[in-house]
C-alpha cells in the first residue's frame, strides 16, 4: 500500500472470470469474488488524485482503455436486488425484467463526447389475426 501513495496513477483491474460468472452457474450476490473489494478499496483510500476504471467481464481491457466513450451497456442494480427477484419456480421465472427496485447505474450512464438521446418505443397491447376455420399446425 506504500507504493499507492508513491505513484501519480495506477490502473487497477479487478473482475469476474470464468470460473465466478459462465453459464449454469448462479451466483448469490453481485459482490466482487475474493477480497478484491477490500484490495479496492484500501488501495483507493492510499491515493488522494486517483483515476478509478471498471471493466466488464471478459472485455479486452486494452481496447476498453484505449475508448473514447465509457456508456454502460447493462443496468447495474443495488447489491441486494437478487433477493427481490422473482422465485425461478413458475412463470415467468427468475428474471430482473418484472424488478421495480432502484438501480445505481442506468443503461448507458457514463461520459462521451457526443449526447444521446434514448426513447422508448412503444408497442402494441394486442392484435388479432385471422385464421381459416381448420388452420394447421406444423413441427419443426
Amino acid at each position: 500500500m506504500a507504493a499507492a501513495k508513491a505513484v501519480h496513477a495506477t490502473i487497477v483491474m479487478v473482475g469476474l472470470d470464468s470460473s465466478v460468472e459462465a453459464e449454469g452457474l448462479d451466483r448469490v450476490d453481485l459482490l466482487l469474488p475474493g477480497y478484491q473489494t477490500q484490495l479496492s478499496t484500501k488501495f483507493f483510500a492510499k491515493q488522494n488524485d486517483n483515476h478509478k476504471y471498471k471493466n466488464y467481464n471478459r472485455c479486452n481491457k486494452y481496447i476498453s482503455i484505449a475508448s473514447s466513450r465509457g456508456r454502460l451497456p447493462l443496468t447495474w442494480y443495488e447489491a441486494g436486488y437478487v433477493k427481490m427477484l422473482l422465485d425461478t419456480l413458475g412463470y415467468p421465472g427468475r428474471t430482473y425484467k418484472l424488478l421495480n427496485g432502484s438501480t445505481v447505474y442506468p443503461f448507458g450512464y457514463g461520459l462521451s463526447y457526443t449526447q444521446f438521446n434514448y426513447t422508448l418505443i412503444a408497442a402494441v397491447e394486442s392484435m388479432n389475426i385471422l385464421l381459416n376455420k381448420t388452420q394447421h399446425c406444423h413441427k419443426f
